[in-house]
């Protein structure tokens, strides 16, 4: 029997520890038992899902440079990738948005729109 591909909780660097737990709590709950992973050197070559928690800070993909190009390979792969605000500077940073619209905080609409001009369509969110 093939092993399932994982749900994947990215830990980048800054975000919310209970977002991360509060995720992995409620995927566990539903019996999805999420992988959290945090380094390169955990990620897994193939993943079914990758949830991008929010940050309670600024987010800067240049923080874990690893992280953009292990998304965009999921991506191709068929991963889902979704994100929660400030997880979609990640998306954008990958390029892995293929312009489709996306939603962030309203806080964040302005700053996405000047560093990711090709957004066409943000719906901001609560």
């Amino acid at each position: 029997m093939p092993l399932q591909q994982p749900t994947v909780i990215l830990n980048y660097p800054g975000s919310m520890p209970s977002a991360v737990l509060g995720l992995n709590d409620i995927l566990s709950h539903a019996g999805l038992a999420p992988l959290t992973v945090a380094q390169p050197d955990l990620a897994p070559a193939h993943t079914r899902t990758v949830i991008l928690p929010p940050s309670a800070r600024e987010v800067h993909p240049s923080d874990a440079p690893w992280v953009t190009g292990w998304l965009a390979e999921q991506s191709a792969q068929g991963a889902l990738i979704c994100s929660a605000c400030t997880g979609l500077h990640w998306i954008a940073a990958a390029g892995i948005d293929r312009g489709r619209p996306v939603t962030t905080h309203w806080g964040l609409e302005t700053r996405i729109r000047l560093e990711y001009p090709r957004f066409s369509s943000i719906l901001p969110g609560w």
